[in-house]
């Protein structure tokens, strides 16, 4: 008796048809993983392969049955294939549902912002001789007082039309 134990057959799989190729070819990039890992880890030689192929009934394009060297070329093919296949679904790399992500990450949350202090409504402005001295609260105070809270309130006046104009035109 030999060591050797015959290939253990692969899982069946859907075989898709790949336009312009043939059984074999449709057979082994439908079992590209599989085969691949039995290669890789010797447990088959692409002679076994061959004898894979033509134990599932495969032909070749005449309908013969296809030789190891045919299998061998079929499977570069193939490898060749799939790496580029998987090279450019890594450069795709759509979302799921063939949606476009936003550029916005979905974790992105407006910050909160404060809405601008509400303007007081100012009276027309006050000229610097135009201050009352009959006020209730100025009743109190001296003429030098009174003069000096005048000049006051025009040096106020004339900062707030300066902010006022600055922030209505943007200008300085």
């Amino acid at each position: 008796m030999s060591d050797v134990s015959p290939p253990t057959p692969i899982r069946k799989r859907r075989v898709r048809g790949f336009r312009g190729r043939g059984e074999v070819y449709s057979w082994l990039r439908a079992h590209h993983s599989q085969v691949a890992e039995r290669l890789s880890r010797e447990q088959w030689s692409l002679t076994d392969l061959a004898g894979e192929v033509v134990r599932n009934g495969l032909r070749g394009r005449d309908g013969v049955t296809p030789t190891a060297k045919a299998v061998t070329k079929v499977w570069q093919r193939v490898c060749r294939d799939v790496a580029e296949a998987q090279a450019l679904k890594a450069k795709k790399k759509r979302p799921i549902g063939g949606k476009f992500p936003s550029r916005i990450s979905p974790d992105w949350r407006p910050e909160v912002v404060a809405p601008p202090p509400m303007r007081p409504v100012l009276p027309a402005p006050v000229q610097a001789g135009a201050v009352s001295s009959q006020t209730d609260d100025d009743a109190h105070l001296t003429p030098e007082q009174r003069e000096h809270v005048a000049r006051e309130m025009e040096s106020l006046d004339r900062q707030l039309n300066h902010a006022d104009r600055r922030f209505r035109f943007g200008g300085g």
